[in-house]
């Protein structure tokens, strides 16, 4: 451990563990850092006050900044995850088993990860009212699950699951896939496909519509939670919403919280809309590929990682914030980034622009 700065990727949950292997207690002295991951608006209060053993914590997303602010003094700094892709190798439709000539739109997720945020069923709801809708259509959703064997909870869930598909008219048209992937697999199986869906009900960051849009695909994705910070109406498909109860048995400390329930006619008319102009939905995919390329690559995300790693080591206090957050904004924000932030115009001159 340094004696200077120190960063802990670790969740609430996991800093007594953390402090137990370093023999009890966090590195004297040092500025130590927590990055916590969290998903829904509300950070658990049971876990606060491990937060508040370190001197600082970094949030992915702004969804995540709000979260942490309404629970503790702390400052919290708003420092992304950078989304850039490396392809192995190329594979095509027919390494996966998938027809060459269909549209075939995508959903994925984990059971890990708790199947009532995720919300597949949604996807499939949508997806049937677009096959009812353009019944002569060439078309399949592909819904990669993984996680379903990882316990009996999970296996029960995934049984669950497949009951209620096959419920849906659509059955004929789903392919299903479960088997284990490489990371190199779950990127190329993105790549085929044509368009990306998340009916999520909340998300902390959004990776898997990040890496979508890098790859130049249009995601058609819930409005709400940690992917706005990277999706808007000008590179992106959002899907309107109203926000619900968290119903306690459906997610952790989920008592007082709120998510969002994605409405399925807008979803079906962006899918519409995509399936009817491919032109449209290629051009919207490199509209999003180039925003993501722009302001989350390594160099980008790098930059800003650097700039406050700076100021901490040179401990120097940024005077002006909104609260304790720290705006700090990519090297150049478009227009319709800018206006999520219009809060923090005093400190854009004193830090990352």
């Amino acid at each position: 451990m340094s004696s200077n700065l120190n960063i802990f990727y670790i969740n609430g949950d996991e800093v007594e563990r953390a402090a137990d292997r370093l023999g009890g207690k966090l590195p004297y002295g040092a500025h130590n850092v927590i990055c916590p991951q969290w998903e829904l608006g509300i950070y658990p209060r049971e876990w606060i006050e491990h937060l508040n053993r370190f001197d600082e914590i970094w949030a992915p997303s702004r969804f995540v900044v709000d979260s942490l602010e309404k629970a503790t003094t702390k400052p919290v700094f708003h420092l992304p995850l950078a989304v850039q892709i490396k392809l192995s190798s190329l594979l095509g439709r027919r390494y996966f088993g998938l027809p060459e000539s269909a549209y075939l739109f995508l959903f994925c997720f984990d059971f890990r990860s708790y199947i009532s945020r995720k919300n597949p069923l949604a996807a499939i709801q949508a997806f049937d009212e677009v096959c009812a809708a353009r019944s002569r259509e060439g078309m399949r959703l592909v819904i990669k699950l993984h996680g379903a064997s990882s316990s009996a909870k999970s296996r029960l869930e995934f049984q669950e699951f497949i009951t209620e598909v096959n419920k849906y008219g659509c059955i004929d048209r789903l392919i299903i896939i479960d088997d284990v992937f490489t990371d190199n697999e779950i990127k190329n199986l993105v790549r085929c496909c044509d368009c990306f869906v998340s009916l999520h009900r909340s998300e902390g960051f959004g990776r898997g519509m990040a890496e979508a849009m890098l790859l130049s695909k249009p995601v058609v994705a819930t409005g709400y939670s940690g992917n706005l910070d990277f999706m808007d109406d000008q590179n992106s498909c959002l899907v309107r919403h109203k926000l619900v109860d968290v119903p306690e048995s459906a997610y952790p400390h989920a008592k007082g919280q709120v998510w969002a329930e994605p409405d399925i006619d807008s979803a079906v008319s962006h899918m519409l809309k995509l399936l009817d102009d491919r032109d449209y939905g290629r051009a919207l995919g490199q509209i999003a590929s180039r925003h993501i390329r722009t302001y989350f690559s390594y160099r980008a995300i790098g930059l800003r990682y650097k700039r406050r790693i700076d100021e901490i080591l040179q401990r120097r206090i940024v005077p002006e914030m909104t609260g304790t957050r720290l705006c700090v904004q990519p090297e150049v924000e478009p227009a319709s980034m800018m206006a999520r932030d219009e809060t923090c115009q005093a400190t854009r001159d004193g830090i990352a622009k």
